[in-house]
């Protein structure tokens, strides 16, 4: 029995170390990456507010705008393309900078650490489980991290561009193409809140994932490709759909709803933290090439 609580105190000890050395070196050491992200999520924040003072002038809009509002339009995402009415296909460039940086952000940092103090920790734990899980929290702690920073960033924007402290939505609706009651807007701004955060946390394990088995540019380029066919084709397969409003429900009678974009989500992270491990383990991390 004691010798069991030991192993238990020690595999403990062991994912401790593991958390704080993942969470000082791969997130606090990298605190320089999430200074654009600032800049990332003013451009839909100035958008906004100079629409808002567009359509005031023009009479179609009161002239002030709220911290919902601006949540609204930076993850609207785009409507749903359709090549058979012969519109060309407009990039959603924020939307693909808020996802694409955010893959940059993740980077290769699991790589390195294999080459660096994270093989000594490996060699000395020899528990595969640990690492894996270590970088399994740091991938979360991350995206969380950036979300803030993001939210924070439209959150200080709203008074210097004239708006008001308030998470409750006023106009956003008509920026995207919908007037609808002020209860559908709350639940988009549930939508906001959760799918975009969600969303990327899937993408950002399976880019994780695929660096198992091909290096750190084909998990990066594995989430140029699920990004870009999210923005061309329509569907809850391609878990980018799930991050943008004007494809929620709430928006268009086809679209996805709130729960199935949850468990598409949910179902992405497991079996791409599953499948990740399963390359880890195979993984000769002695290997530097």
């Amino acid at each position: 029995m004691s010798s069991s609580s030991s192993a238990v105190r020690k595999t403990k000890g062991l994912l401790a170390k593991q958390l704080r050395h993942d969470l000082t070196v791969g997130l606090l050491h990298s605190w320089p990456k999430y200074i654009p992200v600032v800049l990332i999520f003013l451009i839909p924040a100035f958008q906004q507010a100079s629409l808002v003072r567009s359509e005031a002038a023009l009479g179609h809009l009161a002239a002030s705008f709220t911290t919902g509002d601006l949540v609204l339009y930076a993850f609207r995402g785009m409507e749903v393309y359709t090549p058979a009415q012969g519109s060309p296909f407009q990039v959603p460039v924020v939307w693909l900078i808020v996802n694409l940086y955010l893959a940059y952000i993740i980077g290769n940092y699991p790589v390195q650490d294999l080459l660096g103090y994270g093989q000594q920790l490996l060699l000395r734990s020899r528990r595969r489980g640990l690492w894996w899980a270590g970088k399994c929290v740091w991938n979360l702690a991350s995206v969380l991290t950036y979300y803030a920073v993001g939210w924070l960033t439209l959150l200080m924007a709203t008074p210097l561009l004239g708006g008001t402290l308030s998470l409750i939505p006023t106009q956003a609706l008509t920026a995207l193409h919908m007037r609808a009651s002020a209860y559908i807007a709350k639940d988009l701004l549930l939508s906001a809140a959760v799918l975009p955060v969600l969303t990327s946390i899937a993408l950002s394990l399976m880019q994780m994932g695929v660096m198992m088995y091909f290096k750190s540019i084909g998990g990066y380029v594995a989430v140029v490709c699920v990004t870009a066919s999210s923005a061309y084709f329509f569907t809850p397969l391609l878990i980018g759909n799930c991050s943008m409003l004007l494809r929620s429900r709430l928006i268009r009678a086809d679209g996805i709803d709130f729960a199935v974009s949850v468990l598409s989500c949910l179902s992405v992270c497991l079996l791409a933290a599953a499948v990740g491990y399963m390359g880890f383990c195979k993984k000769d991390f002695l290997d530097k090439a």
